[in-house]
């Protein structure tokens, strides 16, 4: 103790205790737009499985939220919503991506040297895409620092559509009767013959995959097994069977069902998971015309977007 108090009071005297104190500068903010990707990297996405509850669909009771045309007014390829107000929009000879608001206001705009065609989202930060025209490549679009890489190469198939299953591996349909699965490092894992040139797919949690075929005048449901389980040809739950069909980019919701846009009747049907009769999510109040792709978001709402760049947004 001797020691230490000795030693104090020879160091003590070597500071000047007549230096001004000056308090640290109070922290401000300061203007600027929130990087979601960086954000959701860091903390992760909210967990949104109660977020909504399973509601009949009546076409009666379906409002739309929003609707708004893109600058481009070229057709809608893909929609990738993030959350129930914002999605990242592929369009058609348009070279990179966009992403929206539900009231159209653009919020972000990536540049890439070819034009999207289907996209995805891989985890929180990363999107998958594939090419128009198609190509053998898997692309991956890093949401922190807007970087594209080639995610994989499935050649000699080209890659059109993508989605990802319950165990997140990649599962790409490539105008062929096989489908491609990939893992997250981009490595082909296996190959499912699905009976059928595959142009539009949707992963199920069940493992089941949903199948528009390259004539898109129908859609089936391939099991695990690599058998088809059911095919869905236009069947209605009210009223006649639809006749000629050209079905196009479809999404699924948490439980299961499909909502498939159909180009030639201005209608969006929705399939339950097994793929049997289907219901129309439109009247002819909502005006939808054309529509070419369709993705849900966290809280069930359907963005539907057109062939001329038109994106309605629809609450059930």
């Amino acid at each position: 103790m001797f020691e230490i108090e000795s030693s104090l009071r020879t160091s003590l005297s070597r500071y000047d205790v007549n230096v001004k104190h000056v308090l640290p500068k109070q922290p401000n903010f300061v203007t600027g737009s929130i990087d979601r990707a960086m954000l959701a990297e860091m903390l992760g996405e909210p967990h949104h499985t109660n977020q909504y509850k399973k509601t009949d669909i009546d076409s009666k009771h379906v409002q739309r939220l929003s609707k708004f045309t893109v600058s481009q007014q070229n057709q809608i390829l893909g929609i990738c919503p993030v959350d129930d107000s914002h999605a990242w929009l592929s369009i058609l000879h348009f070279k990179g991506l966009v992403l929206v608001n539900r009231k159209g206001v653009v919020t972000k705009t990536v540049k890439t040297n070819f034009s999207p065609l289907r996209i995805v989202m891989f985890g929180t930060a990363n999107i998958l895409m594939t090419s128009c025209p198609a190509s053998t490549f898997v692309y991956k679009l890093s949401l922190h620092n807007k970087q594209v890489t080639t995610f994989a190469d499935i050649g000699p198939h080209k890659a059109l559509d993508i989605s990802i299953n319950e165990w997140d591996e990649v599962v790409v349909s490539t105008y062929t009767p096989d489908i491609v699965v990939l893992n997250q490092s981009g490595t082909i894992v296996r190959k499912v013959p699905c009976g059928m040139n595959g142009w539009c797919i949707a992963c199920l949690s069940s493992g089941n995959v949903a199948v528009i075929t390259s004539s898109q005048d129908s859609l089936s449901i391939t099991g695990k097994s690599c058998t088809v389980q059911h095919t869905w040809t236009g069947e209605i739950n009210k009223g006649p069977n639809v006749g000629q069909m050209q079905l196009n980019k479809m999404s699924r919701d948490k439980y299961d069902r499909l909502f498939v846009p159909d180009v030639s009747n201005n209608q969006v049907y929705v399939l339950p998971r097994d793929g049997t009769q289907a219901t129309c999510l439109l009247d002819q109040k909502h005006g939808v015309v054309e529509p070419t792709a369709v993705g849900v978001d966290t809280c069930g709402n359907a963005w539907i977007g057109c062939r001329y760049g038109t994106v309605h947004v629809m609450r059930l």
